[in-house]
């Protein structure tokens, strides 16, 4: 028999010492476990906000420019508006 090899003894001696451990485990725990208050689960809406303070930038910027010289008439969007490539000014 080699040094690695465990009797029957030995495995049920180890088996034992695991069973107490664990059989005397909860009751240690229980006596350093915080008591927590506990409520049903229910479906409700929260409001969260949060206040912050900083400066809004844009990440793309764009200038238009005529081809040609001339006056334009009116353009049809504002500062802001969201718009799609091919719209004409």
């Amino acid at each position: 028999m080699t040094a690695m090899m465990m009797t029957q003894h030995e495995v049920l001696l180890r088996a034992a010492v695991v069973a107490l451990a664990l059989a005397h485990a909860p009751a240690a725990m229980a006596a350093d476990a915080p008591v927590l208050r506990t409520a049903p689960v229910q479906y409700r809406e929260v409001e969260q906000t949060l206040a912050a303070g900083g400066v809004v930038e844009a990440v793309k910027q764009a200038t238009g420019a005529a081809e040609v010289a001339g006056r334009g008439g009116a353009v049809n969007f504002g500062v802001g508006d969201r718009v799609r490539h091919g719209l004409l000014f």
